[in-house]
């Protein structure tokens, strides 16, 4: 079901994209941050709401029916699953430029929208940008913390390699080019998550450009699919599965970079669970580590043996 108002924004510059499912308790801070961005371009907000069942999508409605000539929602029923979710948000897009946003982060900078416009109006050999951000969480086991995403020293390109290999991405910080891509890419391959994916094909059409500016926080919690630390096992098979898909997608273009990355991974998931205590588990990571790259792997063993 669509729901919009004949006040909606016509011939939108920008289109932000809002997945939404069962996040009705951050969902309002995501909206709020994003009308309150302060640009001279026009701009729509398009949220998809998967079918929520917390509240989220009568939350989204009153929005919806406060700001009639910003806001679009488009409402599943039933549930149609992160990947679909996405797609038909993009289908829908009508802005040059598109932004996402994750319904449980929120801006922090009320000009983000404005400082990603400019500099890919300027810059039409880019096809994507993005800024650092900010992690927060607030586990009952470490309290508050609010640290910086990654590292991003300054303003500068980044090559497929170094997306793969240094996940410097906040998801909620993007900004790319409408038009480029057919996103229906996403439904011939198992995917478990749309980012990585995303920035690789886009790099096929233009060049990605990493801003040092703050403008998002990605808010980590007990819900969130990337939280890795609570379900890993699982969260490494769907990682390793989604990039096999993309490693075939693109023709074995990043094979190598691709089989390093898993190596580093089952590694450090070897190294994680010899500290808790679970030495066969270990063992099989390590192996696994061995398996997609003895090279890496035993440069990494070597290297902790040193220090």
């Amino acid at each position: 079901m669509i729901i919009e108002s004949e006040k909606l924004v016509k011939n939108p510059i920008i289109t932000v994209c809002v997945l939404c499912y069962n996040q009705n308790a951050y969902i309002s801070k995501c909206i709020e941050s994003i009308l309150s961005q302060e640009t001279e371009y026009s701009f729509e907000l398009l949220i998809g709401d998967d079918c929520s069942t917390d509240g989220g999508l009568e939350t989204c409605k009153h929005y919806q029916e406060s700001h009639p000539d910003k806001i679009k929602l488009i409402a599943n029923n039933p549930n149609q699953g992160l990947i679909s979710n996405y797609i038909n948000l993009l289908s829908n897009a009508r802005g040059k430029y598109i932004a996402v946003c994750g319904g449980d982060d929120y801006w922090c900078d009320t000009h983000k929208l404005q400082k990603q416009t400019d500099f890919l109006q300027a810059n039409p050999d880019f096809s994507m940008c993005f800024t650092n951000a900010y992690e927060e969480s607030n586990f009952s086991w470490e309290g508050y913390r609010k640290t910086v995403f990654a590292e991003i020293p300054q303003n500068q390109e980044f090559k497929g390699e170094d997306i793969i290999l240094k996940w410097v991405i906040p998801a909620s910080s993007v900004m790319f080019c409408n038009g480029l891509v057919d996103f229906s890419f996403l439904t011939k391959r198992k995917y478990y998550a749309e980012d990585l994916a995303t920035y690789l094909k886009l790099a096929e059409y233009g060049k990605i450009y990493g801003m040092a500016d703050i403008s998002t926080v990605y808010v980590r919690h007990k819900e969130s699919i990337t939280n890795a630390q609570l379900k890993q096992d699982k969260a490494i098979r769907n990682y390793t599965t989604t990039l096999q898909s993309i490693d075939e997608e693109l023709n074995g273009k990043y094979h190598s970079i691709i089989r390093k990355d898993l190596s580093m991974t089952y590694y450090k998931s070897a190294k994680g669970e010899y500290k808790r205590g679970n030495k066969s588990k270990a063992m099989q990571r390590m192996w696994q580590s061995m398996m997609y790259s003895p090279s890496t792997s035993c440069h990494l063993l070597i290297d902790s043996l040193i220090r």
